[in-house]
């Protein structure tokens, strides 16, 4: 299974919550079942076998919860697809920009790309080396300077 995060502040966002894919059967069915509260319609699944003929008829096989996205939600992260090489891209030209501040000071650590590898830059990480982490912090924050530390 792979999980995908749509939050606000990643590249593809449905205002909230995320998608799990997967190649696996088994976990496919799971996965179904605890987005919805557990809840199962298929007769093929029902464990009291009885009740397989009675159209209104549902069980509740697992404790889950309400995983379903909406229709607006989807339409949203739909409609950002296209425009996803150029959401990367603008990252990308930020950390640039971000690289070339901070190339002269030795006291940070800019994150690299491994050879062969693209970063789309979720996050710009940077490590202090012997600064103080709470008052760069706090200074930052003071100036204004959206900062988090992860």
């Amino acid at each position: 299974m792979t999980t995908f995060s749509f939050h606000p502040v990643k590249h593809i966002t449905t205002g909230e919550g995320g998608m799990i894919v997967t190649n696996d059967q088994t976990y496919y069915e799971r996965l179904m079942l605890l987005r919805t509260h557990g809840i199962t319609r298929d007769p093929e699944k029902f464990v009291h076998r009885e009740n397989v003929f009675m159209p209104w008829y549902y069980e509740m096989q697992y404790l889950g919860f309400n995983y379903r996205i909406t229709d607006f939600q989807c339409a949203l992260g739909t409609t950002q697809m296209d425009k996803l090489d150029g959401f990367v891209q603008r990252r990308r030209e930020i950390a640039a920009a971000y690289n070339r501040a901070f190339k002269e000071i030795d006291e940070i650590i800019t994150p690299s790309e491994l050879f062969g590898c693209k970063s789309a830059y979720h996050l710009y990480p940077v490590q202090l080396k012997t600064l103080n982490r709470n008052k760069v912090f706090t200074s930052l924050r003071e100036r204004g300077i959206g900062v988090n530390v992860h």
